[in-house]
């Protein structure tokens, strides 16, 4: 029995994966029971909705990918009523449909919902709630779908052997969350017996382990952005300003707005970790404002390489305007040719940096 393919299409429901932008973001994944996966040097991602015990919701749909590529569609739902024995040998499922694309793909959708109430409950088949695989052929990569909901109710007998999955879809980006599997024996009214399942493919061989810890990428595009801005939005909803106004040596002829030669580019500074940009004011400062609340462990900082001097930097780091955190320090640029930062641990939740 399914219900593949039959919830939000997409970039619809509540939980609406976001598309592909043409500055390097690559699609998200729908929401549902977890959270759709982030498109690759994205920041934000699709809700996570619906009820644990009661869900009645359809999966969400993947985001667009750029040149036509349509998101997976979200799950749909399906409800079983059972007044006696429910044997389940086969296959259930409501999964979400994986993006679709040739170079530049689209994120799964999410799974939808299922609910199983039965006097008894027997067999060995499968109830899949699964989130849609992102298409990740080339970079950027899309996020996977997330998982949906599965409900199970029973009175009697609990006999079933076979499987619950609720998986996030794959994707080289980031897997869509995992969803939910919740399971209510009722046989004792007055004390029932409750057990929830949040599962990801984790391996049973060993400890499990969130590793929600990585590397901020931020994304960007410099074409035909005056190199004289000093603020500067990217697409993932980081915003970017400095006190020093970007200087370029020399201009194209035929387009003032354009440099020539050198890094003046304040959008120098999201294409990569350790890029940066030129000007000629003194002590300038860099702000990074980010879009929502992110976890910071460190921060790396790169000095301007120089055998005669080493380099003085000085960061302040903020949660709703109020400084949290603050370093002043002296790099030693002797190895900085071999890419050798300095680094400061934070360990905090923040919303803006500068430096």
């Amino acid at each position: 029995m399914s219900a593949d393919f039959r919830g939000h299409g997409a970039e619809q429901g509540p939980g609406a994966g976001l598309r592909q932008t043409s500055y390097n973001t690559g699609a998200g994944g729908g929401g549902h029971g977890g959270r759709g996966g982030r498109g690759s040097a994205g920041l934000q991602t699709s809700y996570s909705y619906d009820s644990i015990y009661e869900p009645t919701q359809y999966g969400s749909g993947g985001g667009n990918g750029l040149y036509g590529w349509v998101g997976g569609r979200g799950g749909g739902r399906i409800v079983f009523e059972i007044s006696e024995m429910l044997r389940l040998e086969g296959l259930v499922h409501a999964n979400g449909g994986p993006g679709s694309g040739n170079f530049n793909g689209s994120g799964g959708g999410a799974g939808g919902s299922i609910v199983i109430r039965a006097l008894n409950f027997d067999g060995e088949g499968t109830v899949s709630v699964n989130g849609g695989s992102g298409f990740s052929s080339h970079a950027p990569h899309a996020g996977g779908g997330a998982g949906g909901r599965i409900a199970v109710y029973y009175n009697g007998n609990y006999t079933f052997i076979g499987s619950f999955q609720s998986y996030g879809g794959t994707s080289q980006a980031e897997w869509g969350g995992a969803g939910t599997v919740y399971m209510e024996n009722n046989r004792n009214a007055s004390r029932p017996y409750r057990t929830l399942r949040i599962d990801n493919r984790v391996s049973l061989n060993g400890p499990s382990r969130l590793q929600e810890i990585q590397e901020l990428k931020l994304a960007g595009n410099k074409a035909d952005y005056p190199y004289y801005m000093t603020s500067y939005r990217a697409p993932n909803g980081i915003v970017l300003s400095t006190t020093g106004t970007p200087y370029c040596y020399r201009t194209v002829s035929h387009d003032s707005r354009q440099c020539e030669t050198g890094n003046p580019m304040l959008t120098n500074l999201f294409l990569t970790t350790s890029d940066h940009y030129y000007t000629q004011d003194s002590n300038p400062v860099v702000t990074y404002l980010f879009p929502l609340p992110l976890y910071l462990e460190y921060l790396l900082v790169y000095p301007y390489c120089h055998s005669w001097f080493w380099t003085k930097y000085h960061v302040r780091i903020y949660l709703s305007n109020a400084e949290v955190a603050g370093s002043s320090d002296w790099i030693n640029p002797t190895y900085c040719l071999q890419g050798q930062p300095g680094r400061m641990d934070v360990g905090l939740t923040v919303d803006k940096v500068s430096n």
